[in-house]
């Protein structure tokens, strides 16, 4: 509620739109990944998923959420920032391949995340077809 109100007076006041602050599903760009057969660095517990790029707060975001699940769980940040996606992701340990060390984890997601910000200056429609990037 109170983000919301801050929200408001902010576009009101001339700051950013709304838009910029938080995303509508129009402002969303998804692809679909799949692990290939023999792909030893597949970060991610499914075997295909979406990967979903979206400008919150006026920065690039990327998620991944695993094909085939709904719940809000199997949604996750991809960031090579670990500290931001541990505390946006808390929780959700189910969405990644358990892995021993966070420079494992940055090498494994940096291109997925490369590939879901390329996603972001993607201007025709929300699904973009895999052989376009």
């Amino acid at each position: 509620m109170i983000a919301h109100l801050l929200s408001v007076s902010m576009t009101l006041a001339g700051f950013k739109p709304a838009s910029d602050l938080w995303p509508e599903s129009k402002d969303l760009r998804m692809q679909t990944i799949t692990r290939q057969a023999g792909e030893k660095d597949w970060p991610f517990v499914a075997n295909s998923g979406r990967l979903i790029c979206t400008k919150v707060w006026g920065k690039e975001n990327v998620y991944f959420a695993a094909e085939g699940r709904k719940e809000f769980k199997y949604f996750i940040l991809l960031d090579t920032n670990m500290f931001q996606m541990t505390v946006v992701n808390f929780g959700k340990n189910d969405v990644l391949v358990p892995m021993a060390k966070a420079s494992e984890i940055v090498a494994r997601i940096r291109p997925y995340v490369e590939q879901g910000k390329m996603l972001c200056k993607h201007n025709n429609g929300p699904v973009v077809p895999g052989a376009e990037l």
